[in-house]
């Protein structure tokens, strides 16, 4: 489903310091972030809109 509002994403460190911050555009369902920059490990992403937030755990693993 498509997000009937502007809704705001943020990459955090597992220290809640911000690495990445993006913004989904109101009836869109996709982010992207550019991960050639941040180390491979436990990050936290948060969504948040008008009247929601989530965050979940997110690993990164690279090769």
């Amino acid at each position: 489903n498509a997000f009937q509002t502007a809704m705001k994403v943020e990459l955090l460190d597992m220290t809640g310091k911000l690495v990445e911050s993006t913004v989904i555009a109101r009836g869109s369902t996709i982010a992207y972030f550019d991960l050639q920059k941040v180390y491979a490990g436990k990050y936290l992403v948060r969504v948040s809109g008008e009247a929601t937030a989530i965050t979940k755990e997110l690993v990164i693993i690279k090769e």
